[in-house]
């Protein structure tokens, strides 16, 4: 009868050189990539016409255009719209996405209604639209 041998486990097996590196290169190849498409989107994406319709104490409406210069459409691009006085202090900010069709131009009207303090009857705000990146490496 032949002896069966059961395996040791608590042994443990070093993961080889060879498949660190390839991993390595898969994560800096990624990198890589990421870093070209978010340039591309820079190029391609175009946002104008930024103003602020109407404004209370607490709210405003900000209006603005997108026109995508590429032929690739984006369905959920982030866009971060700040509110600011003219002094330069954030007032309000949000974080929403659109979609955008190849080779097109879109006008969008956002609301922000949550402002960290209301505005005063003196001070006009002033709005910025961007392009919403989360960075690594960017």
């Amino acid at each position: 009868m032949p002896v069966v041998k059961s395996p040791d486990l608590k042994k443990k097996y070093p993961v080889p050189a060879w498949v660190k590196m390839i991993l390595l290169l898969a994560v800096v190849f990624g990198l890589v990539v990421r870093s070209c498409i978010h340039r591309s989107e820079k190029r391609n994406i175009v946002i104008s016409n930024v103003m602020i319709t109407e404004y209370t104490t607490l709210s405003a409406d900000v209006s603005f255009e997108i026109t995508n210069k590429g032929g690739v459409p984006y369905k959920r691009q982030p866009i971060m719209i700040r509110i600011q006085t003219h002094t330069g202090e954030e007032i309000a900010s949000r974080l929403t996405t659109v979609a955008i069709k190849p080779k097109t131009t879109q006008r969008y009207l956002k609301v922000l209604d949550k402002f960290e303090r209301p505005l005063t009857d003196d001070e006009v705000p002033v709005a910025e639209v961007t392009l919403y990146k989360p960075g690594l490496f960017d």
